[in-house]
């Protein structure tokens, strides 16, 4: 997806010089796509977005992301199969894994964690805890700490 819900923001906000984490935002709801990713930009994260598993790999290669929200229901590539192609990979083995999903069962949780993710986020997430769980990441990049030894 190479529109404006995928791009990076080249505008400065304040936010920005102090952040700019980037951020692979991978979901099959473009409204979810859209809208997520303009409130991240606003905030000065550089965002790319993928709308399938088979996208968000090949984005994530080129885009080299600090931190991925995925949503585990994905067309022809889930979640989980992401995040262990992710893992599997020298470039992109350290980036953040957030499962960013509405299911919510131990079950799931506990495959998502077996899969590589580092976090697991039930939807709808407030701005708030957005911005704190990615302030967290950025935090931790800040100390040197690799951010998927975050989790």
């Amino acid at each position: 997806m190479n529109d404006d819900a995928s791009t990076t923001n080249n505008s400065t906000t304040p936010q920005a010089a102090s952040s700019g984490l980037r951020v692979l935002l991978v979901d099959d709801h473009v409204e979810s796509v859209v809208s997520v990713g303009r409130l991240l930009r606003t905030q000065g994260y550089q965002v790319r977005a993928a709308l399938s598993g088979i996208e968000a790999v090949s984005s994530a290669v080129d885009f080299l992301p600090d931190v991925a929200l995925i949503d585990l229901s994905l067309p022809l590539l889930d979640g989980f199969a992401v995040a262990r192609k992710l893992r599997s990979m020298s470039s992109t083995r350290g980036t953040y894994l957030i499962a960013l999903t509405g299911w919510d069962s131990e079950d799931i949780v506990e495959r998502a964690r077996s899969a590589g993710f580092d976090r697991h986020i039930v939807k709808p997430i407030s701005n708030e805890a957005m911005r704190a769980v990615l302030a967290e990441v950025q935090a931790g990049i800040d100390a040197g700490v690799g951010a998927a030894s975050l989790g």
